[in-house]
């Protein structure tokens, strides 16, 4: 769902520990980079889909939040290959109640054709009931590093249905204006002494896993299109960034227990990245491509295991067994493979949570 003209929010989500948010927020890279004081507030929000979840099923996200005496309600749209693995289609505007408001002149002032045509469906205004609520405190400083304006937003609180409750505890770094490698930049000064990790799920993806039992599964990699007009370094930047895409996705259901087929799907995402760089070799300098491939070829190794012992079990041994269901050293064999696959996913696993 992307238009030209939509409204792009480019974040970057980050996972820490509660242990290290007072930290983080005495660091002094915030008093160094600061261009004005921290503000403090809470925000409550309140998410709305139809009983068979069709916005959720077309990755977009509505919610009313409150804001004091303001309800502002927010449409958000999953991150698609052109924008890269922090951007997301956002709009906002202000309401009179608790509900959302998607009549016609709310409607049109969004730009986007296939989202409008979605959100003025009869079966989806007509039948919007609350999911879940996210309620937290929100502490935010503007900062400036390498010419970009960046937001930095530590949320502290927790989502909430009628299935119960998952806390919330993480930094969040929003580019205003300037390049997005000012945000990477910063990112990785603060990782020097915060250990953090990079959030793949928004929290209305949590708060769906919560409320309607909806884990992010496994994803295959989305459409790339490719513009005639582009640059060589544009269409890399582009095919790069759809990678990476399809990587941070299958982070998430790996994560959320859909190990098997995320772990296949990480590698696939890992591939298809080191294919791309090794056929645009000559865009990229060499310790640039050194350091990258050196990455993605650790995160291949870290997943490789998992894999191989995967397709042993269901492709291999699964089969087997069917035949020889009596035989009972099988079945110990069987059981010590169960075992080996379990141990291969927890270190998949270690590996996202950056131990």
């Amino acid at each position: 769902m992307t238009d030209s003209g939509d409204p792009i929010e480019t974040e970057l989500k980050l996972k820490i520990s509660p242990d290290a948010v007072a930290r983080l927020m005495r660091h002094s890279l915030l008093r160094r980079l600061g261009s004005g004081k921290p503000a403090r507030k809470r925000l409550v929000s309140t998410y709305f889909d139809t009983p068979d979840l069709r916005l959720m099923h077309h990755r977009v996200a509505l919610r009313v939040r409150k804001i004091g005496q303001r309800r502002v309600q927010t449409v958000k749209c999953a991150p698609d290959a052109s924008g890269g693995t922090a951007a997301r289609l956002e709009w906002e505007v202000d309401v009179g109640g608790d509900r959302p408001d998607l009549g016609a002149a709310h409607i049109e002032r969004i730009e986007n054709r296939n989202l409008r045509k979605l959100l003025g469906a009869d079966k989806v205004r007509d039948r919007l009931q609350p999911l879940f609520v996210t309620d937290f405190r929100r502490t935010t400083w503007p900062l400036r590093l390498k010419g970009s304006a960046i937001e930095l937003a530590v949320d502290v609180g927790e989502i909430k249905s009628a299935n119960g409750r998952m806390p919330i505890c993480e930094a969040e770094l929003e580019l205003k204006s300037g390049d997005r490698a000012g945000l990477y930049a910063l990112a990785r000064k603060l990782r020097k002494s915060i250990p953090f990790t990079v959030e793949p799920m928004s929290k209305a993806e949590r708060g769906y896993a919560l409320a309607a039992h909806a884990d992010p599964r496994a994803h295959k990699a989305a459409p790339l299109r490719l513009d005639r007009a582009a640059t060589v370094a544009e269409t890399v930047l582009r095919i790069g960034r759809n990678c990476l895409l399809h990587l941070r996705a299958n982070e998430a259901a790996v994560r959320a227990g859909d190990v098997t087929e995320g772990v296949h799907q990480m590698r696939v995402a890992v591939r298809r990245l080191r294919s791309a760089l090794s056929a645009f070799r000559g865009i990229l300098g060499k310790d640039d491509r050194r350091q990258i491939g050196g990455g993605l070829r650790w995160i291949a190794r870290q997943c490789a295991a998992a894999r191989e012992w995967d397709v042993f079990r269901d492709e291999l041994l699964a089969p087997l067994r069917e035949r020889l269901t009596a035989d009972p050293a099988l079945k110990l064999y069987a059981d010590a493979v169960d075992v080996a696959c379990a141990d291969a996913h927890a270190k998949v696993t270690a590996m996202l949570a950056g131990k």
